[in-house]
């Protein structure tokens, strides 16, 4: 278990909030002395919700490197566009 004070602001982190909950992306949008500013990013949604800093997380999966979270905005805004890289000679050889 983890609380959610251990999330730093600007931060993508991929978490299960509760132990048999589905996995979910959230970035921390800002910190103060009690709560953590969350937004939470689902296929057609985003919400944004204030938690407290003590309140628990069952389990911090990944923190996005800055890459895969470029790569994650990117397709996030523009699904249509993006390019899924592909090797198709490696599946023929098999």
């Amino acid at each position: 278990m983890f609380e959610f004070k251990l999330l730093e602001p600007g931060c993508y982190y991929v978490v299960q909030e509760k132990q048999d909950g589905p996995l979910s992306l959230m970035k921390v949008q800002m910190v103060t002395d009690h709560c953590v500013l969350l937004i939470h990013y689902g296929p057609d949604f985003e919400l944004q919700e204030w938690r407290r800093k003590n309140d628990m997380l069952h389990d911090i999966v990944e923190c996005l490197e800055d890459a895969k979270a470029n790569m994650w905005r990117s397709f996030y805004r523009n699904p249509s566009e993006f390019d899924f890289e592909t090797d198709d000679e490696d599946d023929d050889k098999m």
